[in-house]
């Protein structure tokens, strides 16, 4: 065992060495590339910045360059020379040979696709007219629906149909008679909201005070037997009304809410027509009778505390679908329930997945004016939020006052007072 220990030291030794210089000889081979190399490389190889121009590359068509070649190093015809102008065309040689008259280039050639050229024709500002005029009605009559007359008039929808008509013919003749309403063909309103509260927007958060019931200027209406329809704010000018010094921030939003701005979730085409209908049927006549729109009688149910006779009003026309409840102690219209039509219900239960909203509206404090009974209290009570998901939002509630003049007249710019009554 003594003997062979120096052997065996002097071959550890050996390979100790020997796979030394297989390491060195290894990282000298896979040496590393130097930083700028190393990030290069890296960015080629994870950027996916340069895919796009990659696909690009791979779906670029192919485009002969031959005849551009030749034109470029052609010395016979010199293409930036300035005697080669349309000022002076006389300068063209007749006898300059054409770089493209080679056959075996040309694109015209035997064996080769050729290729139609065709001019642009722009279409007459009447045709596009007439097509875009097309197509609204065609978006429109997918939501207007036509009403076809009864082929029998004895069943009971006629009946039905027929006892609504005389419901709202007895309120025409409470208001005043058909004659003095069908000389009605305008109308000014001004919008005065019922408030009782005061808010303070500065310093933040704002502060709410409660105060006494005022009603307060909002807004103008004026409608045309047209179907024309303007609002604007209503401004008391030169007035030193206690009333303006308040600040019903709240009640105005319900104003929005309720009035303004309620059919913003349907469809842009249902939204436009519902507000087309709003300025057209403005008309207590045509609200009822107007072309398009169907009556239904539904029965006697209590509504605000009074026994009336329900109607259901189908407009075909506009959209609108609403029921009418006339008290039958005095035969006037004491309250709308607005809706969604059957189709629009039903896109509105897959999107928001809760139920169509609906607005409720009573009409009060009844006065004459040219002799015609005019509601001049509207109190609605509607969703809060009928565009928003999930679960119903609660109900919100607002009352405004109106100041009413026909015709040519001016509406009385005093404040209306809160005393008010049922029909």
């Amino acid at each position: 065992m003594r003997k062979g220990h120096p052997h065996r030291l002097r071959r550890i030794a050996i390979f100790a060495a020997f796979s030394l210089l297989l390491h060195i000889l290894g990282l000298w081979l896979l040496k590393p590339p130097p930083p700028q190399e190393q990030a290069r490389l890296f960015f080629a190889t994870h950027s996916t910045f340069f895919d796009p121009f990659r696909s690009y590359k791979a779906q670029r068509p192919f485009s002969p360059q031959r005849e551009i070649q030749r034109i470029a190093s052609s010395s016979s015809l010199n293409i930036l020379s300035p005697e080669l102008t349309l000022e002076n065309p006389a300068a063209i040689p007749s006898s300059a040979p054409n770089p493209l008259a080679d056959p075996a280039d040309s694109i015209l050639a035997p064996g080769k696709r050729e290729f139609a050229i065709q001019a642009t024709v722009m279409p007459h500002l009447d045709t596009l007219a007439l097509a875009a005029e097309e197509q609204r009605r065609s978006e429109r009559e997918r939501y207007a629906r036509l009403y076809l007359g009864d082929a029998d008039t004895t069943d009971t929808e006629s009946q039905r149909r027929r006892r609504a008509r005389a419901i709202v013919e007895r309120a025409i003749a409470a208001m005043g008679g058909r004659e003095r309403l069908s000389s009605i063909v305008e109308m000014r309103a001004h919008v005065w909201i019922e408030a009782w509260r005061h808010v303070i927007e500065f310093p933040p958060p704002p502060h709410i005070i409660h105060i006494g019931n005022y009603v307060y200027p909002i807004e103008e209406w004026h409608y045309d037997r047209s179907g024309q329809f303007a609002s604007h704010s209503l401004q008391m000018q030169g007035s030193d009304l206690p009333q303006l010094a308040h600040n019903p921030a709240i009640n105005r939003l319900l104003y929005t809410r309720l009035f303004s701005y309620r059919w913003l979730f349907l469809e842009q085409r249902a939204k436009e027509l519902r507000l087309e209908g709003e300025a057209a049927r403005w008309h207590f006549i045509d609200r009822f009778f107007a072309e398009g729109i169907v009556l239904h009688y539904i029965g006697s149910k209590p509504f605000a505390g009074q026994n009336v006779d329900a109607i259901r009003v189908d407009d075909r026309r506009y959209g609108h679908f609403f029921e009418a409840f006339f008290a039958q102690k005095s035969g006037l219209l004491l309250g709308v329930r607005e809706g969604l039509t059957p189709g629009e219900a039903a896109a509105y239960k897959r999107r928001y997945q809760k139920r169509p909203p609906t607005w409720t509206t009573i009409y009060t404090k009844y006065k004459r004016v040219s002799g015609v009974l005019t509601p001049h209290r509207l109190t609605r009570l509607g969703p809060e939020c009928p565009h928003c998901y999930g679960p119903d939002k609660r109900a919100v509630q607002l009352s405004i006052q109106l100041k009413i003049a026909y015709g040519e007249d001016e509406p009385d710019p005093t404040p209306p007072d809160l005393e008010y009554w049922s029909p």
